[in-house]
């Protein structure tokens, strides 16, 4: 609220609301449901952010606060994700694609979404308009994107030889791996907030 309120840029806007799997989720049904009348579905923070605007979005929020948990004892479950969705990204190293790096960390904040609303996955994604590289990642652990999310996935265990044996069966650079894990690690958004 305080960023739209502020005229935050549209990074620092789409970096918020991607820390936090829960609201990043709403917002994008939010945004594609009929009421807003769109031609065509919505799959990104990013677009979505152009589309609704700074006002919109401030009231948006403002409505989301009476719905919001702030059980403290949730706080390392979206760590857990944020941190998933940073090392799929990272994993991948989309370089220079903006795009494909939005839809890389998606795939790793939504992939545990089911835990925290109770659902089904493929019922949980199935609302919005994800492509298909995500959809088939999440729900089914095939496509493009599912080597790099098992692969956060098995990092998260603290286990070394299944991260050896998956980088092997990958043909995935150890090194590499431990530079992306030290990478999101590091980035400001797993900080922890003061």
């Amino acid at each position: 609220i305080n960023a739209a309120s502020n005229d935050a840029s549209l990074e620092v806007l789409e970096g918020l609301l991607g820390q936090d799997p829960i609201l990043a989720y709403r917002f994008l049904v939010h945004v594609n449901s009929a009421a807003n009348g769109l031609s065509r579905g919505i799959d990104s923070l990013r677009r979505a952010l152009m589309m609704m605007g700074f006002t919109a979005l401030k009231t948006w929020c403002v409505q989301q606060v009476p719905s919001a948990n702030t059980d403290p004892n949730l706080n390392p479950v979206r760590r857990d994700m944020v941190l998933r969705a940073l090392l799929t990204e990272f994993l991948l190293d989309a370089g220079g694609e903006p795009d494909l790096r939005r839809e890389i960390y998606m795939t790793g904040l939504f992939s545990q979404l089911d835990i925290l609303l109770n659902e089904p996955i493929d019922q949980i994604l199935g609302r919005l308009p994800l492509s298909d590289r995500i959809l088939e990642a999440v729900c089914q652990g095939t496509g493009d994107y599912a080597p790099y999310l098992q692969l956060a996935r098995t990092l998260e265990s603290m286990d070394a030889y299944p991260v050896i044996a998956m980088c092997e069966d990958f043909e995935m650079d150890l090194d590499e791996v431990n530079r992306a894990l030290l990478r999101a690690l590091g980035t400001p958004a797993f900080r922890p907030v003061k």
